[in-house]
């Protein structure tokens, strides 16, 4: 059976077999710790946990594992980590070993990327239960950060949580790392902005969110002017790459709700009510977009966040003029049919020829 994200107690209690995979470190391994916790006794630990990895595996430990019996319990736990980086003759001994329906040893096997066209991966899934652990959306972060610090009896403002998932960039584990710090080093009851941006090196003028102000604003000379500032910031951890994806997200939600208030008749907070923007704090920014901008100039942004991708990626231009060519023509040309697009490749074929 597969399913995604999360293990229940009584996905852990029904199943002997669970094959967990995918990039959310942190997850995987609190669901590791909840199989283990289930079914073996602290008392009994060392006689009833195995735990195999790449570098200390082999088939014949791997034999013993799985077909030892448990100490005073009725299962052992063996837990094999990165499966997907094992040689033929592991997935083979393991093959025999899930024909053999043996309930007294619980498998648990990690894996990062494996093949799921491979014969091993697919019996693995049909004989227990297989959850993929996907990277969290924006949304599911801010949850997610909200209720681990609640979790630890302390709150913070949402201003705050957002200033955390756009400054550290990557999984769950990462962000919960530097989470620890800040609790760590902040004793209020209240984790507000000014604590975040101080602990993490985050200027309180010059960030994405100020920036998403201006933008939104149709404020050119500002945008420019805090865009500068965060490129020169040595300790910041927005690239220009992620800058542009990040509008470009921006102005895709901004392009859904003009759309679909044009499509429906409606107006612009009716339509981002109907498709789940929400979020008072979270979603305004995107609202505003939306009010800002006409729905052909929203469209025109887009194809100039394309174009500001590609400059960046293929090194064509440098990425301060890059970003400032996109931010000049979002703002202030996004509503010019004349303004030119990608009219560098032209240039580019032309000097071929």
């Amino acid at each position: 059976m597969a399913k995604d994200q999360n293990i229940t107690t009584k996905d852990i209690e029904n199943n002997t077999v669970f094959f967990l995979y995918g990039e959310e470190r942190y997850l995987i391994d609190k669901a590791v710790e909840d199989i283990i916790s289930h079914y073996v006794d602290d008392s009994f630990i060392d006689f009833n946990l195995d735990k195999l990895s790449e570098e200390n595996i082999s088939p014949e430990l791997l034999s013993n594992s799985l077909y030892s019996m448990p100490v005073m319990s009725q299962h052992r736990v063996c837990f094999i980590s990165t499966i997907d980086k094992m040689s033929v003759q592991i997935y083979q001994s393991l093959e025999l070993f899930l024909s053999k329906d043996i309930d007294s040893t619980i498998l648990i096997v990690t894996a990062n990327k494996p093949d799921m066209r491979k014969k091993f991966f697919k019996t693995l899934g049909k004989k227990g239960i297989s959850i993929q652990f996907k990277p969290k959306s924006e949304k599911d972060l801010f949850a997610w950060v909200d209720s681990y610090i609640k979790s630890k009896n302390r709150n913070i403002s949402k201003i705050a949580i957002n200033i955390i998932i756009s400054t550290v960039k990557g999984n769950i584990k990462s962000l919960k790392s530097e989470i620890d710090k800040i609790l760590l080093f902040d004793n209020n009851e209240i984790i507000d902005e000014n604590t975040v941006t101080s602990l993490l090196g985050v200027s309180k003028e010059f960030n994405i969110f100020k920036l998403q102000e201006s933008v939104v604003s149709r404020d050119l000379k500002n945008s420019l002017k805090i865009a500068d500032q965060m490129l020169k910031m040595k300790e910041s951890k927005n690239d220009p790459i992620g800058i542009n994806l990040y509008f470009s997200k921006l102005f895709t939600s901004a392009f859904m709700i003009s759309s679909n208030a044009r499509k429906r008749k409606v107006s612009i907070a009716v339509s981002a009510r109907d498709l789940g923007f929400t979020n008072p704090w979270r979603d305004k920014d995107v609202i505003k977009c939306s009010e800002n901008y006409t729905l052909s100039e929203l469209s025109r942004s887009l194809k100039y966040f394309l174009e500001c991708d590609i400059k960046l990626k293929s090194g064509y231009q440098d990425s301060f003029t890059s970003l400032i060519i996109m931010f000049e023509k979002v703002i202030k040309f996004s509503n010019n049919r004349n303004v030119e697009y990608l009219n560098y490749f032209n240039h580019l074929n032309s000097d071929s020829n």
